[in-house]
């Protein structure tokens, strides 16, 4: 056997981390579904206008107001963990935040989520949230059998990262030689140049990307014998990740919208953290119902603080809806459920995943 190869998965069952992200896209298929109805019966009543109705649309605003949910969730279970009791974690996530706030400033800066170039630097960054999580997921599923040193898991993160980079040099060249619908970005970044300068920075985008894909194909076999016998190896984050980039490839093709990742991860967390819980042995003393205990040892607690929460949002949506009109002049509704708000809650809480565990 090589060096790092590992045994395959069960060719005939889905393992836990396939399960997962299984549920997890029901779950988003489900929740749009519930929005996309209130948004017919909103329809239904005279509300034509998206822009002063609670359903934007059906999956933007399923997924904004349950990862919102995610990000209040994910932030107060850091603040209160062991990690946050060392003064260097407390530091680190101060550091971050600050940096947080500064990526939110950029990013408003340089136009917002109308702006094209901000937006595509906006899901790639997410890009790097999802996938390194469902990496971690898949470790503490017991699926990843053999990921015990950092070049096993370099390895596995190596994958999507290719795929990044290949979709990444699409996009590059695609607005470089005006070619589709990434023709404006490329008018944006170099509407100053020539047509020759844009030419050869395409062909210099290919030659790069087939370098560093080379490379990390030279590695693979080189520590797994062959390709084909690491993605056999790690069959439960492949299909993950397979099935994460075709879903967010639909999506973009029928929306032309990304967010979908954004979905799927929220929905991947919750089920994970719902599942994770309900096999946790329970202490000698059981959690009492209502405490802040039951809310992150127990799965009802979880889920009853998760719920909760997105039932919390939906309802200032509403309220912000039908009571204001969606006026962005009521700044604490704009800023808690907004659509234009969503991205800065995104930023600051994929940048505050960074602090060390």
């Amino acid at each position: 056997m090589a060096e790092g190869q590992v045994v395959t998965a069960s060719a005939g069952r889905l393992t836990l981390t396939e399960r997962n992200w299984t549920l997890a896209v029901l779950f988003v298929g489900g929740l749009a579904a519930l929005f996309g109805l209130v948004e017919a019966l909103e329809i239904a009543a005279g509300r034509t206008d998206r822009a002063t109705r609670f359903v934007y649309d059906a999956f933007e605003t399923s997924t904004r107001t349950f990862a919102i949910a995610h990000i209040l969730v994910g932030t107060a279970f850091l603040l209160s963990s062991r990690t946050m009791e060392r003064s260097s974690s407390r530091l680190w996530f101060g550091a971050l935040a600050v940096a947080g706030i500064g990526l939110c400033w950029l990013f408003q800066a340089a136009g917002g989520r109308q702006a094209h170039v901000p937006a595509a630097i906006f899901y790639a960054y997410f890009f790097v949230h999802e996938f390194r999580d469902e990496a971690w997921f898949y470790r503490a599923n017991g699926d990843a059998v053999g990921l015990d040193d950092e070049a096993a898991r370099r390895d596995v993160l190596r994958l999507p990262a290719l795929a990044l980079a290949i979709l990444l040099c699409v996009f590059l060249v695609g607005g470089a030689w005006g070619i589709g619908g990434t023709r404006r970005y490329g008018d944006q970044l170099l509407g100053s140049w020539a047509q020759g300068a844009r030419q050869a920075l395409g062909a210099a985008f290919i030659a790069v990307t087939s370098v560093i894909v080379h490379l990390n194909v030279l590695g693979l076999r080189r520590r797994h014998g062959s390709v084909l016998a690491f993605l056999r190896s790690h069959r439960p984050i492949v299909f993950v990740y397979v099935g994460t980039f075709f879903l967010i490839f639909v999506g973009a093709v029928f929306t032309g919208r990304l967010s979908l990742i954004v979905a799927l991860h929220v929905a991947a967390w919750y089920v994970f953290a719902t599942r994770r819980l309900k096999a946790a042995p329970q202490g000698a003393v059981a959690a009492r119902p209502g405490t802040w205990r039951w809310m992150r040892t127990t799965q009802t607690g979880f889920q009853t603080l998760h719920l909760g929460l997105f039932a919390a949002v939906v309802g200032l949506a509403v309220v912000w809806a039908y009571v204001y009109g969606n006026d962005p002049s009521n700044r604490v509704l704009w800023v808690l459920v907004s659509r234009d708000a969503f991205p800065f809650w995104t930023i600051l809480h994929v940048t505050l995943s960074f602090t060390p565990r």
